[in-house]
């Protein structure tokens, strides 16, 4: 009988020890993946133009073992630390290489997916510090130009990262954002409500642009500056909520959008990017989605909205396109879905600090296409647009004069919510920007 009993303690014993050991397993293995459906925008039925790809908040995203390698430092095995992006802001992409401001920690990372490289600025010391980065640009030499608000310089880095030298001091600016010519520097002055050329070799001051007559010609409460390939500049203005295109001499081109909650409207527009193709992509922290338009500012899509399982933005800020070095993001498409470009949003709230999107079609061949509303042949298709959401405020209506008028300004029910932290609400630090007919 005790044999028995004895074979029966042991057994218990090792069930035990077993499911111990599973757990344990089971622990260091961590969660379960989870598989997600694909995210298309718009979905299908409709024809899908763009697909959420993936997103990061750290350099984890690089190696997913990352975190589980340890360092021997001082005789002592450390675990590797992540480096984490808290709050980012100003976005760009050149040579497929991203640049992105972190506002909260005061530095510029420079990511590159196909070299799992992931780093903050060399040059962000000393006299290169920088305290408040908001906008990032990159010239065709790879040197990168930082717009700081505390500081109120442009900070200068060479395309190593190391740290040149602060500009616009002297001009008594606060610059939101900066973009490139071949011979000129363009610093979006969020003080002034207006666009400062200064020269590329000299630093000078060139002239200022933007101060017109009507919201149509006015920069009024900007946030965001891009620049096409024809050197022509688009300027996102919260306080008319228009986008203005410029050309180099400071004519409007052309000026679309108001307030609203109809698609091509805007509640609180931010980023600004133009592809080659001309396609403008304005983010709308307030309808948290990216309008995409084509070259004469109509409508043609929008992405990224509330609801979806994936995908969905959190106050979104910058946005970047590019083409180049696309291999390490294409193996999250659908291999049904043609990438012919890249999208990287940022946002200031959420666990998903950087966004990525494809834009691109459907193969010719791909089975999902069984599934896709074939378009009218009586009729033009209409622009995909998803739903946005709705604000009980009017659209604004021009002002006559000079100064857009109050109306103009997003209402507070087209905030988004409040409890979400937003460094950059509208507009940047929250500065009370100067009236257009005092400003210099």
């Amino acid at each position: 009988m005790s044999h028995f009993k004895n074979l029966f303690r042991s057994r218990i014993t090792l069930l035990f020890f077993t499911g111990v050991i599973l757990f344990m397993l089971a622990a260091c293995s961590g969660p379960a993946k989870v598989e997600l459906k694909t995210i298309f925008f718009p979905p299908l039925p409709d024809e899908p133009r763009v697909q959420y790809l993936t997103s990061f908040n750290s350099n984890g995203f690089l190696n997913k073992e990352k975190g589980k390698f340890r360092l021997i430092v001082t005789g002592e095995e450390k675990e590797e630390a992540d480096i984490t992006i808290d709050k980012p802001l100003g976005i760009a992409v050149h040579n497929g290489v991203l640049y992105v401001c972190d506002m909260h920690q005061a530095t510029v990372f420079i990511i590159d997916a196909e070299t799992k490289r992931f780093e903050s600025i060399k040059g962000n010391a000393g006299p290169g510090a920088l305290k408040k980065p908001a906008h990032v640009a990159v010239d065709d030499d790879g040197t990168i130009y930082v717009s700081d608000t505390v500081r109120r310089e442009i900070m200068i880095y060479n395309a190593a990262g190391e740290f040149i030298r602060a500009i616009g001091k002297d001009l008594e600016m606060k610059p939101f954002a900066v973009a490139l010519g071949p011979e000129n520097i363009y610093v979006l002055d969020g003080q002034n409500n207006n666009v400062k050329v200064l020269d590329k070799t000299t630093y000078k001051l060139i002239r200022e642009m933007g101060v017109g007559t009507t919201p149509d010609d006015t920069i009024w409460r900007p946030f965001n500056m891009a620049k096409d390939s024809k050197g022509n500049l688009y300027v996102t203005n919260i306080g008319t909520c228009k986008v203005l295109k410029m050309d180099v001499d400071g004519h409007v081109l052309l000026a679309f959008g108001q307030q609203g909650d109809a698609p091509g409207m805007f509640a609180r527009p931010r980023g600004v990017a133009v592809d080659d193709a001309g396609l403008i992509w304005v983010v709308d922290a307030a309808f948290q989605n990216v309008q995409i338009f084509n070259e004469k500012g109509r409508i043609l899509l929008s992405f990224g909205d509330p609801g979806s399982p994936a995908g969905s933005m959190n106050i979104p800020a910058g946005v970047a396109i590019t083409k180049d070095r696309m291999e390490y993001y294409r193996k999250f498409a659908h291999p049904d879905f043609d990438v012919e470009s890249l999208i990287f949003v940022t946002n200031q709230s959420g666990y998903d600090m950087v966004e990525v999107y494809g834009f691109g079609t459907l193969k010719k061949s791909s089975t999902l296409r069984s599934s896709v509303k074939p378009a009218k042949s009586d009729a033009p298709a209409k622009p995909m647009v998803a739903p946005v959401p709705a604000i009980k405020s009017e659209p604004a209506k021009p002002a006559d004069s000079a100064k857009p008028a109050d109306s103009a300004k997003p209402a507070d029910s087209a905030k988004p919510d409040k409890t979400k932290t937003d460094d950059m609400a509208d507009p940047i630090d929250s500065a009370k920007p100067a009236d257009p007919n005092t400003s210099k």
